[in-house]
């Protein structure tokens, strides 16, 4: 079976993919090497010529804006000089000098609207000008290896025993710790796929099928097995998942029996 390389796993998953020999873990800070004078050049000239795309588009759509706004004051000019003409028969002299005046105020609004879209004469101000209210967007690269520095070769572990004897990994080194592995693999092996919890306000999320296809079914919260769990505690976790259409999973492992223990509480209402 073919191995992955793992950049930023969670450490429960990391050890149940070591066991399953399908993991490479991979020293993230350790493969960035000090980078050289010309890779920085090249790097910085990158950012410089992405910057300049983005403002080619920026200014392009600028003009794009002038060009439209410009057309629909040509179309509203038309279409009030079409009524003003429908109307001028049978109005006296005041009312037709406060439709002109009205119309010379609603002109210069415009105008006034316009007046940070258009260029002045002098090369620098408009230059100025044109990229007033621009600002890059910042691409943050989410893979390391599109670094030229960027070299894993000599810092991979083929199991978590080696990365450990290098010190690269430390984890689990209390007993809760390793009970939270405990019950990460046993819901592991029941067949459900698990991912970060936290925003949930638990430890895991669990699915049945493919995250991408479906929604979690239950909300799972590692607690220590000597626990008193107050009724406040029950309201709380009922209601949480309750509000995110979930179950909440209470997950103890019980080291006498050396098995899990769970429990879920659900909002039934009265």
């Amino acid at each position: 079976m073919p191995k992955f390389k793992v950049h930023i796993v969670g450490k429960d998953k990391a050890f149940v993919w070591d066991a399953e020999g399908i993991v490479t873990l991979i020293n993230e800070e350790g493969s960035h090497r000090s980078p050289t004078n010309s890779q920085i050049e090249v790097f910085n000239k990158q950012i410089l010529e992405n910057e300049g795309f983005q403002l080619q588009k920026y200014l392009h759509s600028k003009e794009e804006k002038k060009k439209m706004i410009k057309l629909a004051r040509k179309e509203k000019h038309e279409h009030e000089n079409s009524e003003s003409k429908e109307n001028e028969q049978g109005q006296n002299d005041d009312t037709r000098d406060y439709a002109q005046d009205a119309q010379r105020r609603l002109h210069e609004d415009n105008l006034r609207c316009l007046i940070n879209e258009q260029s002045s004469k002098e090369l620098p101000k408009r230059i100025k000008t044109q990229t007033k209210g621009f600002v890059p967007a910042i691409t943050i690269k989410t893979k390391s290896d599109s670094f030229a520095w960027y070299d894993d070769n000599a810092h991979g572990f083929d199991s978590l025993e080696a990365a450990r004897k290098s010190n690269f990994w430390t984890w689990p080194q209390t007993e809760k710790e390793e009970h939270r592995y405990k019950v990460f693999c046993d819901l592991w092996k029941k067949g459900y796929y698990i991912t970060s919890g936290v925003k949930f306000g638990g430890d895991y999320l669990l699915y049945s099928d493919d995250p991408l296809r479906q929604h979690s079914h239950f909300i799972a919260t590692i607690l220590d097995m000597n626990r008193v769990i107050s009724p406040l505690d029950i309201v709380t976790f009922g209601r949480l998942g309750t509000a995110v259409k979930k179950s909440y999973m209470l997950c103890s492992w019980d080291q006498n029996l050396n098995k899990p223990t769970y429990v879920c509480v659900e909002w039934a209402g009265f």
